[in-house]
Formats: structure tokens, C-alpha cells, sequence
């Protein structure tokens, strides 16, 4: 069986290939992309399973261009070092490890002290790799030390960790945030690993942190956006962890996704067990919210595209996933009172402007997704409890 819409007679989305992985796959697709005449292209996709297995695959035609067997299921969604040559990836064997993607091989591997759940991100400026552990250490690894051997360095934190890294150059610092599940928020020194701040969620958080612009954000003023168990999403101070404002879903349901910034219109999206798609404004002010008609939870953190018309954005499509399968891809603008002719939306953001919405297409997958979509040029990558990673291509306007 194929996806299916749910819009009748639509010949929308439209498969491009399947690769199955031998068993569910809960991981997100990494998507490496080159540039072909100034737009970017996808070009690999690299994904893991329950199967224990990750492959790379050609995402022009599926085409399976090398296969790692693991010692672990794979919950982990891989990062890529800065020149593209290699994957980083955690596995529930309680190892990291490194492929090199050229000579298609494990290049090494470092071994934790429980299973690694959270997906590592790369330091851009350093190279340097973390990871959260179920140990309650966070993991900071440099590959550059090799051949003489690949230098961790460890810090203890108050929970397992299960959301990513998240980095930032601030003005006074390089920090880097990591949530715990005993609702710990810490900002480190990215250099030094020392302690900047520390906050509390008051509930288990399994969202990665968002970096959002803040008060001030003229002189680089930020604030650290996160979501927890209990269904709140909080603001912290980017400089201090002070909490700026603090948001509170109607259901009182969990928020696992993980809030997404779009800086063309300035708001923050996620999702809830509640299956409401959200949208707030830099400040926590409820701009949007609409139930999908799946109405089952959503897990994953939706992801964002901007569309542009003659080299400037002209809207933003959104796409999320609800668990029991259902994707929705939605397209964003914000309208002025005069424009907003047919009404609709929530509250205005600080301008005046109103958040507007266009589905653009709806479709239900053949199995259970607690994967995070990927969207580029118009083709969107799912992995899908049908054991199965799927290309799909949507139509460039509804």
C-alpha cells in the first residue's frame, strides 16, 4: 500500500520511492543537500531503524548507497560534520558512532554508559560532537584529536537526557542548551562546557530548546524557548534563564514536539498530544491554533519551508506529522486587517498583522509516524512505523 490523500480525486503527494529498513523507523531523516544553480537540491538521505540498521540513500531515486548494521535499534536521527563527509549517530547499544560517508565504513565509535536516544549536533564553529546519554551525562566529543584517539568530555546533569544540543553565538559568549528529563535547562559555555545558567521546566522535557529572537534583539537580545510534559512552553532570558513568559495548551495534554522558529513571519510552532497545531509570537501570544482532523497526538516537531516568488518570500509551508499517521502540509502569511478580507485567524502580533492559513494537502501514511518530516524543493521525507523511509513530492502551489 501506498500513502493515500485524503482529499478525494487528488493525485497529490505523489510517491517518489520507498527503501525499507527492516524494522519501525522513529528516527528523523537527515537530508544532505548541494546547490544546483543556486537552490538547493536534496542528494543523500541518511536514516536508522529498530532494525539496528542505517542506510544512505540516493534521494533522487532511493537508490541504497551503503547499509551499516548497528549494535542497537536506532532512534537517533544522524548529523553531519561541516564538510558533509561524515554522519554522527547515537544507537541503543549505548555507542556513538561516526560513518564516513566517503569510504563507506564506521570510522569509530565511543561507548556511553546507557542507551543514546537524543540525536547529536555538530558545533559549527568546532567540529565538536554532543550528545545527551540516558546516563545523565552529556557527551562532547572531539573527532579532530584522531588518529591519537577521539577526546570526550563529559557533564553530569540532574536526568537522562533525550533532546538535542541546541548552539548559539551569543554577544558575550558561545552557549549551547541541553533539557533533562528532571525538567532541567542548562546553558553552557560551548568552549568550556561550564555552567552559565540553570533553570527548571517543572516537568520532564523531552522537546529540544529553541532559539528565538528576544527583547533587545537589536543588540543580539535572545530568549531559549522550551516545552515540557505538563503542557507548558516556557521563555527563558537567552543571558540570565530568567523566565520571560510562560504559555499553557487549553488540554493540559503533553508537548513532546519540539518548538520550531520561522523568522520570515516571526512565530513559533509545535505540537501537542492533544493533536493542536500551535502558533506563537515572539512574546508567547497565541496567534494560531487549529485541531487536525486526524485529532490523534503529535509527536515530532513540525519543520518549516519558505516559499519565494522572484528571489523573495512570498509565504512559509509548514508540515507536521500526527502519530497515528495523518501528514499535513499547511502554507503561512500574515495579512494586514485590510487584506484579511475573509477573516479567520487568531490574534494579531505586535504590527497588527494577522497569522493566516492554506491547506495545501493532507495525507494518511500506511503505519504510525513519529518521525519529523524533511521539506525541500517541493519533496518531503518521512520515515514511518511501515518500516519504511518514503520520498513523497507535493505540488508546488495547491
Amino acid at each position: 500500500p501506498a500513502p493515500a490523500p485524503l482529499r478525494p480525486g487528488s493525485e497529490w503527494p505523489r510517491v517518489k520511492w520507498s527503501v525499507d529498513l527492516g524494522a519501525c523507523i522513529d528516527a528523523s531523516p537527515l537530508v544532505l543537500a548541494c546547490s544546483c544553480s543556486g537552490e538547493l537540491r536534496p542528494a543523500l538521505c541518511v536514516i536508522g531503524s529498530h532494525s539496528g540498521r542505517l542506510k544512505v540513500v540516493a534521494a533522487r531515486d532511493g537508490r541504497v548507497l551503503a547499509s551499516f548494521e548497528l549494535g542497537g535499534r536506532v532512534e537517533s536521527t544522524a548529523a553531519a560534520s561541516a564538510d558533509g563527509h561524515t554522519v554522527f549517530v547515537g544507537c541503543d547499544d549505548g555507542r556513538l558512532y561516526a560513518i564516513d560517508l566517503c569510504g563507506r565504513r564506521i570510522a569509530w565509535s565511543i561507548s556511553g554508559g546507557d542507551h543514546f536516544k537524543a540525536s547529536p549536533t555538530v558545533d559549527a564553529s568546532t567540529g565538536r560532537v554532543w550528545i545527551g546519554c540516558y546516563d545523565r551525562r552529556l557527551y562532547v566529543v572531539d573527532p579532530s584529536t584522531r588518529p591519537q584517539g577521539v577526546r570526550v568530555q563529559t557533564v553530569e546533569f540532574d536526568g537522562p537526557i533525550f533532546a538535542s544540543v541546541v548552539h548559539h553565538a551569543a554577544a558575550r559568549a558561545r552557549c549551547a542548551f541541553v533539557a533533562d528529563l528532571k525538567g532541567s535547562v542548562r546553558c553552557l559555555d560551548a568552549d568550556t562546557c561550564g555552567t552559565l545558567w540553570r533553570a527548571n521546566t517543572g516537568a520532564p522535557t523531552f522537546a529540544t530548546p529553541c532559539v528565538v529572537p528576544g527583547r533587545g534583539r537589536q543588540h543580539g537580545g535572545f530568549q531559549v524557548v522550551v516545552a515540557a510534559v505538563n503542557g507548558h512552553v516556557l521563555s527563558l532570558d537567552g543571558v540570565s534563564g530568567s523566565k520571560l513568559w510562560e504559555f499553557a495548551v487549553g488540554s493540559g495534554l503533553p508537548v513532546f514536539s519540539p518548538p520550531a522558529y520561522e523568522s520570515t513571519l516571526d512565530i513559533i510552532l509545535f505540537g501537542c498530544h492533544d493533536g493542536v497545531l500551535r502558533a506563537l509570537d515572539a512574546s508567547g501570544t497565541l496567534l494560531w491554533e487549529e485541531k487536525s482532523r486526524a485529532g490523534s497526538a503529535i509527536a515530532a516537531a513540525p519543520v518549516v519551508d519558505v516559499v519565494s516568488s522572484m528571489g523573495t518570500p512570498s509565504a512559509v509551508r509548514a508540515a507536521y506529522c500526527n502519530r497515528d499517521g495523518q501528514i499535513t502540509l499547511i502554507e503561512f502569511r500574515k495579512l494586514s486587517k485590510a487584506e484579511n478580507t475573509g477573516g479567520g485567524g487568531g490574534s494579531c502580533d505586535s504590527k497588527g498583522l494577522r497569522l493566516v492559513s492554506e491547506h495545501i494537502l493532507t495525507w494518511r501514511m500506511t503505519g504510525e509516524v513519529f518521525s519529523s518530516p524533511t521539506l525541500l524543493s517541493g519533496q518531503i521525507f518521512v520515515g514511518c512505523r511501515d518500516d519504511k523511509l518514503w520520498s513523497l513530492l507535493v505540488p508546488s502551489r495547491a
